[in-house]
């Protein structure tokens, strides 16, 4: 394709290059074996807004994922291209172009704002096989005017179709060697070895259920020792995170809110005195946790008092968080800031896809109840009663979750279902700071420890490696 050129605001901006080439390119600083893709601008032009970017396989990557690089570029059919200020968030474009699959070269032509030269850009490239995401790369650069200097190089990670994840050591860190086996139906059904920053990557795999293992090791504990993960087809993409521990599989907990009134502290309490876990807070006032400073964590309880704009962010976030492996547990008044609450809340974003329990009633209920109906299960284990003044209920089952527990009007109190990667995700109408208030009496801490614990044993997060929609 050809270049086009239009006119903003007085302003010509050029059309990016994205190359796929196995010897030399166009302005590509350096060539992997596998993969070469570089962005670029089609020169400098009256008044033009150059932009150039390399892209490149990341450094060190598995001769898997490179193979994987290589077949995703051939089969990507458009790009989306997001273009934000660094510094204050201001969206410059956000676009979805259309190329040929199997194409030598596709140029993206965009169209930013006079008001975009000189400013600190965030440039995101996704490159899409219908809805399915193959790569993305993430960079800030500078939009100067006049002849473009050296690209700005970034590194491509694979996260397509497949399986892949990570596997880390006792300090975070990625362990590289480490055998990783995936059966079906109790048959191995293939092996790979994890790279230098512990991640591994397998291509090609059917539609089924499988059974991912990590071998044992000598002083330390496997958390966990194996994950079930479903593909729903050969476009589906999944992620499996191992750990090795010195001791045993504590979880690592954040307790995390936002709104009106900091009761993180009142939450965690509760949370308090229980061996196998490990309680961390955080508070949103002005910025979110990222998604890095969340790989950390096992699992995370999310609830809220009192509504905040930033929640579509901390949400979107949090999605993340569970498509590497997290597990995710939902407090009451989380479903008051659903965005069908019918209060005009602004929402979860992508988060509002995971949750097991929708909103109902206008998001939360002030009613007192007592406990109703108990199915045995980990998560009622030792819950025989409970009674609560208010501050729950307001929620509806979606379809595809287990209800364990209701209250005594018939509104689910507890229930969960599962992720592609056996997270674990558990919602609760009831809200975890309540006995701070002294309005809620019986098995109150034992519902929430147990909550925490049986969705923290399912494993955390991919410590290291690519996130899915990010940088």
């Amino acid at each position: 394709m050809r270049a086009r050129e239009r006119r903003v605001r007085g302003w010509r901006v050029p059309a990016w290059r994205v190359r796929r080439s196995l010897g030399a390119a166009l302005i590509c600083a350096s060539l992997s074996a596998v993969l070469s893709a570089c962005s670029d601008s089609t020169g400098p032009v009256d008044g033009g807004i150059p932009l150039a970017l390399s892209l490149q396989a990341a450094e060190g990557v598995p001769a898997s994922e490179g193979a994987a690089l290589g077949q995703a570029f051939d089969r990507v059919d458009r790009f989306r291209v997001k273009v934000e200020d660094a510094i204050n968030h201001t969206l410059y474009a956000d676009t979805v172009i259309r190329v040929t699959p199997g194409a030598s070269a596709h140029e993206l032509d965009i169209v930013l704002p006079e008001s975009a030269l000189g400013a600190v850009l965030t440039v995101t490239l996704t490159a899409l096989q219908g809805q399915v995401e193959m790569f993305t790369a993430t960079v800030q650069t500078t939009a100067t005017k006049g002849d473009e200097g050296d690209p700005t190089e970034v590194g491509v990670r694979y996260t397509g179709p497949g399986l892949r994840g990570s596997v880390a050591g006792n300090d975070g860190n990625g362990l590289g060697g480490v055998t990783v086996e995936v059966l079906r139906s109790g048959a191995q059904a293939a092996t790979t070895t994890t790279a230098t920053d512990g991640t591994f990557l397998f291509m090609d795999l059917a539609a089924g259920t499988y059974t991912v293992r990590i071998p044992p090791r000598a002083g330390l504990t496997a958390c966990p020792a194996e994950r079930s993960v479903t593909l729903g087809s050969a476009t589906a993409a999944a992620v499996a995170a191992f750990q090795y521990r010195a001791g045993g599989c504590t979880a690592r907990v954040l307790v995390l809110s936002g709104g009106d009134v900091n009761d993180v502290p009142a939450a965690a309490s509760v949370l308090g005195g229980v061996a196998d876990l490990a309680v961390s807070t955080f508070f949103h006032v002005a910025a979110t946790p990222g998604i890095e400073a969340l790989r950390a964590y096992d699992v995370v309880l999310l609830y809220q008092n009192g509504l905040f704009d930033e929640s579509v962010e901390l949400g979107d976030e949090l999605a993340q968080y569970v498509a590497l492996g997290g597990n995710v547990v939902f407090g009451s008044f989380y479903w008051q800031g659903r965005s069908d609450s019918g209060i005009r809340a602004p929402g979860w974003g992508a988060l509002e896809g995971v949750d097991p329990f929708t909103a109902s009633a206008g998001g939360a209920s002030y009613s007192p109840s007592t406990l109703g109906t108990v199915s045995p299960h980990a998560l009622t284990e030792g819950v025989a009663s409970l009674s609560s003044s208010g501050y729950r209920g307001g929620v509806a089952a979606k379809p595809g979750t287990t209800v364990v527990a209701l209250w005594a009007d018939g509104v689910p109190l507890l229930g969960y279902r599962d992720g592609t990667a056996g997270q674990r995700l558990v919602a609760v109408s009831l809200y975890p700071a309540h006995h701070a208030a002294g309005g809620v009496s019986g098995d109150y801490g034992r519902l929430w420890r147990n909550a925490v614990a049986w969705a923290g044993q399912a494993g955390g997060p991919a410590r290291t490696g690519p996130v899915p929609g990010g940088p």
